[in-house]
């Protein structure tokens, strides 16, 4: 929620892309469960319950703190809501194609070997190519008024993909 806070309130998208990995760092510098980086691990560490837990927490959270900022810096709502809306306009299938490969960069960019330069990097990319990553799209869409909430779940589920597709270790 800060870093899209952060990305709202940057003069410009390339800088916004850049802070909005800070958000990223704080969840791996403070050990805090992100669900995306969590995606590989079904079926071994976590499970639907598991992950559906980590995921209603992230949804949460983001969205807190987005009502927080709807309700204080109305530069934030003005950027959100025009993100939010261009993001529910997108065809679904190129939602969950976004997704998917979101889903991947961020499982790369959570492993615990991952540098954190490159998870900053994986932030970046994401965020500069508008690849959709459910948690993100979470705090846009407190920000508009619609009744479907297919986009976002088509975003979980290709993130999910990506993520599972991301934590294959490939044999040594």
């Amino acid at each position: 929620g800060i870093a899209a806070i952060l990305f709202c309130l940057a003069p410009n998208s390339l800088i916004g892309a850049g802070l909005f990995a800070l958000g990223l760092l704080n969840i791996l510098l403070m050990k805090y469960h992100l669900v995306t980086g969590k995606f590989q691990h079904f079926g071994t560490q976590y499970g639907f319950a598991d992950l559906g837990k980590i995921l209603t927490g992230n949804v949460l959270g983001v969205s807190l703190v987005a009502l927080v900022a709807m309700i204080t810096l109305p530069q934030v709502a003005a950027t959100a809501t025009g993100i939010a809306t261009a993001k529910i306009a997108v065809p679904l299938l190129t939602t969950f194609g976004k997704a998917i490969l979101c889903g991947y960069i961020m499982t790369v960019a959570t492993r615990p070997n991952t540098p954190l330069w490159v998870s900053a990097l994986g932030v970046f990319a994401f965020v500069c190519t508008g690849l959709n990553h459910c948690i993100a799209d979470a705090f846009y869409y407190v920000f508009i008024n619609t009744s479907s909430l297919l986009p976002f779940w088509i975003t979980v589920l290709g993130n999910a993909i990506g993520g599972k597709l991301g934590g294959i270790t490939p044999p040594q």
